[in-house]
């Protein structure tokens, strides 16, 4: 098979997942057959779409998409796209240090790879997940900026790289 082959093949799977979605939407979260069949794009369903919206999902699989894109490309650089996107992660795992430290690395390695950017995610999900619970209780700003970064950041027995320090 060739490469144009092959890239059609591919964009043949996005246009159906597209298509499949913005049809599936009307019956979405419906239990089986209680609905009569449905034989075109009409939208609504629980979101009340417009004929051929699609959801989150192929949403999220062209964002994906579009993310492993760049591994290829990218991910021996130490960016900071990897940090920009961050966020969630600290917020999902603000309050277990080795979920947070494992998705903040997975997550990075996504589109950078590269340690610098790997461990520069690790430091700032450390700083973002002790923002909310420690801000007004440390003394100013750079009382929270310490506690985030010694106590949070800083993982006793590993240390850090040395472009922290």
């Amino acid at each position: 098979m060739n490469a144009e082959s092959i890239r059609d093949r591919g964009l043949g799977a996005f246009i159906g997942l597209a298509v499949g979605d913005a049809v599936g939407t009307t019956l979405e979260f419906e239990r089986r057959d209680a609905r009569p069949l449905l034989t075109d794009m009409v939208g609504g369903g629980p979101f009340k779409l417009k004929p051929g919206q699609w959801t989150d999902d192929t949403s999220m699989a062209l964002a994906l998409a579009e993310s492993l894109a760049f591994t290829s490309s990218e991910s021996s650089t130490p960016g900071n796209r990897s940090l920009m996107r961050l966020a969630p992660v600290a917020l999902r795992f603000w309050n277990d240090r080795p979920a947070l430290d494992r998705a903040a690395s997975e997550q990075s390695r996504t589109t950078h790879a590269a340690e610098e950017a790997v461990d520069a995610c690790r430091a700032f999900a450390g700083m973002l997940a002790v923002a909310p619970r420690s801000f007004g209780q440390a003394a100013g700003l750079f009382g929270f900026l310490e506690e985030a970064f010694f106590q949070q950041v800083f993982l006793p027995g590993q240390g850090l790289r040395p472009f922290f320090l």
